[in-house]
């Protein structure tokens, strides 16, 4: 008998997206599922849709969050999972298109052996022009060491690319932590990656996930607080975990650097500050990044903030070898 799996949607103004996910929902082979929708408070016709859809398919069922937690999808995520059921949990994002095979062949694979308790399967992303799909690249998902690769970024884990075991799930003191606005994913999958190695691997890519053309990066790189803060304080709690791993440390602050030179191009000398502070605060003797490297970025960074540049002529001046 197959046992209830619960598909996690969190929402936020998607009705002219999210009835493609859920037609693709409604369309696995694997029948036995429950999916929950939680609307971050759209202002859209969303509930509207959704009234559709749980008419059309009563396996679909729709909650808002709560006004006692914090806005965003991170909230949703988490009240999602406290509303379902399943043995099985896979949080979807409202804009992603799913195989109908993609269910099926993920719990075969995690009955295959007992020892599993969670499955990874890569992604194919895609746009819509002219009312017709592109189809881009798949994600890898090949790795030998699940957190050191994950937090390395040799291999990619997005919000769909992972069904879980419930068993798993609730044994973390946190799931996706509210308080955080960037990096969320990583966060969560980092902490779960470092206790428990049990994961299986579906290389067939039965996800597709959309890109926009709007995204958070011009907002980022004009110095958003949350998201640069939310992005600082994830690599912090990466470095914490893994310890005196030198080459996660190196990667980590080579990543900061990145954002601190498109924090100068774009004049936000706010977050140039708080990357460089960072830095400073974790290139101890385990890093490959010597702390005359550092200094000499450093004076640069004051030179070009006095004369007010930030084009990106001088950014090559802003990089390390290691």
């Amino acid at each position: 008998m197959s046992v209830l799996t619960s598909i996690i949607i969190p929402t936020y103004n998607r009705a002219h997206l999210i009835g493609e996910t859920l037609d693709s929902v409604i369309a696995q082979t694997y029948q036995n599922w429950e999916c929950i929708v939680v609307d971050d408070g759209s202002i859209d016709y969303t509930a509207e849709l959704l009234d559709f859809y749980c008419a059309k398919d009563t396996r679909i069922h729709y909650y808002t969050r709560p006004q006692d937690r914090l806005k965003g999808a991170n909230a949703c995520r988490n009240y999602g999972f406290e509303m379902s059921k399943g043995y099985y949990i896979n949080w979807f994002d409202s804009d992603d298109v799913v195989d109908p095979h993609l269910l099926q062949e993920k719990i075969e694979l995690l009955k295959s052996n007992s020892t599993y308790d969670y499955c990874l399967s890569s992604m194919r992303s895609f746009s819509v022009k002219e009312g017709r799909k592109q189809f881009f690249k798949t994600t890898n998902v090949r790795f030998k060491e699940v957190f050191r690769d994950y937090v390395m970024g040799k291999f990619s884990a997005g919000t769909p690319s992972i069904l879980w075991k419930r068993g798993l799930l609730i044994k973390q003191d946190r799931l996706f932590d509210e308080k955080i606005s960037n990096s969320q994913d990583l966060e969560l999958y980092s902490r779960i990656f470092f206790s428990n190695k049990n994961i299986a691997v579906l290389q067939t890519p039965l996800i597709y996930f959309r890109t926009h053309e709007i995204s958070i990066s011009e907002e980022f790189f004009s110095y958003n607080g949350t998201h640069l803060n939310s992005y600082l304080e994830v690599r912090r709690r990466i470095i914490n975990m893994a310890d005196n791993d030198s080459g996660i440390l190196t990667h980590t602050l080579l990543n900061i650097l990145a954002v601190f030179r498109a924090c100068l191009t774009n004049k936000n000398y706010a977050g140039c500050e708080k990357c460089l502070l960072f830095i400073e605060d974790h290139n101890n003797r385990n890093s490959q990044i010597s702390k005359l490297s550092i200094l000499r970025i450093r004076m640069l960074y004051f030179l070009f903030k006095l004369v007010g540049r930030g084009d990106t002529r001088f950014r090559r001046y802003l990089k390390i070898k290691v």
